[in-house]
């Protein structure tokens, strides 16, 4: 007959698979210690991985500066939307090799993530050439409600866009910029205070009334966001706003969605702890690894996006769509588009126009290339 283990043997297991998973977080001599040579290994290519995106960085920078034929709008906000990635590479290398700044670098990153997503939507106002040409250009599209993470509503309709309500989804945006880092900031207090936990649901702990609410702000940004990359993007194709979209958007879940999963996860003893190592602590570096390693891939994917001349892409769109025009109403296209050698030939602007448009243009200080798109739809139709 199997002898059943007695009450203190079970005790035993019980509180030892409790500390397995509740364990102190190690301090980075501690951790370099007890690591194996995998992970080791994963560390140094997350080291060489973060200085190209930084080198990459400055490449860019260089890039927009030089080349790019717009105002002074757009080459700053390109630049700061530019710099999420060796941003969010870095203070992930900084949680990886220092486990307990882990809060105090997910405040930095959560910082100028925020900031970059107001930038994006500003972007996107600059290539329109200002508020008051965008909501011009979009006066007869209609807005439609049902876009993630609300596409499963469908009680919600397609609105008009107004000034008001653009302000309020630009407002959405603006607001993760503010409540994320302040919640993040009380994160790192309360930790420092021995009440909060990451990944601990208990009402005890101060985890989920922080969690929800940060939540709560990051997808109604993602959902304002969202609702405004939707409106510009048929106008903004040519400059491969798609795929910056993406670049942008995937940082975000990464940081704030994957986060989440993993300190859960961690929480329920997912992944079994190792030696020294808890659970906690090989969530936190599998964590790490992971993001600077999908950023570095992500800002491949920026580059090469944002590294598309400004000036070549109104070049492949008049060449692409001169003969569409012509057809569709030749007088009307000789009347608005003039063609040098394939080239669009802009219209000149008033002297009030070139005032206004001094630093925040746009692509093209008479939008002509906008004009250009606007007639190959209406052909189409």
């Amino acid at each position: 007959m199997a002898r059943l283990p007695n009450a203190t043997g079970l005790s035993d297991n019980i509180s030892s698979s409790a500390a397995c998973i509740d364990g102190e977080i190690l301090l980075s001599h501690q951790l370099f210690k007890h690591t194996n040579l995998v992970e080791k290994i994963f560390m140094c290519v997350c080291v060489l991985t973060t200085v190209f995106t930084v080198v990459d960085l400055i490449g860019n920078v260089l890039f927009v500066l030089r080349r790019y034929k717009t105002g002074l709008g757009i080459k700053y906000r390109t630049c700061q939307i530019l710099g999420i990635y060796p941003v969010v590479s870095f203070s992930s290398l900084f949680a990886l090799f220092f486990p307990r700044a882990e809060l105090l670098c997910e405040l930095v990153a959560t910082t100028y993530i925020s900031r970059a997503m107001f930038h994006f939507v500003s972007l996107m106002t600059f290539y329109f050439g200002g508020k008051k040409k965008l909501l011009h250009r979009l006066k007869d599209d209609k807005m439609n409600l049902r876009s993630p993470p609300c596409c499963c509503c469908c009680c919600l309709p397609k609105i008009k866009v107004t000034e008001r309500r653009f302000t309020i989804l630009k407002t959405l945006v603006l607001q993760a910029a503010i409540v994320l880092p302040l919640l993040s900031m009380a994160a790192v207090v309360l930790w420092l205070d021995g009440k909060y936990k990451s990944g601990e649901l208990s009402t005890m702990d101060a985890f989920p009334y922080l969690t929800v609410p940060s939540i709560v702000s990051m997808l109604l940004s993602l959902y304002a966001y969202i609702l405004l990359y939707r409106l510009c993007r048929t106008y903004l194709v040519p400059l491969s706003i798609s795929v910056k979209f993406f670049s942008l958007q995937m940082v975000i879940a990464l940081i704030r969605l994957q986060s989440i999963v993993m300190d859960i996860l961690a929480s329920n003893g997912i992944p079994a702890c190792r030696g020294a190592l808890s659970t906690v602590a090989l969530s936190q570096t599998y964590k790490q690894i992971l993001i600077i390693l999908e950023v570095f891939l992500l800002s491949l994917l920026a580059r090469k996006a944002y590294r598309d001349p400004h000036d070549q892409v109104a070049k492949v769109i008049a060449m692409t769509t001169e003969a569409e025009v012509m057809k569709s109403d030749p007088e009307q296209a000789a009347a608005e588009v003039g063609t040098k050698n394939g080239i669009a030939e802009a219209h000149p602007l008033s002297k009030q126009e070139a005032t206004d448009d001094r630093y925040d243009s746009g692509i093209f200080k008479d939008l002509s290339w906008l004009t250009v798109i606007d007639q190959c739809r209406e052909s189409k139709l």
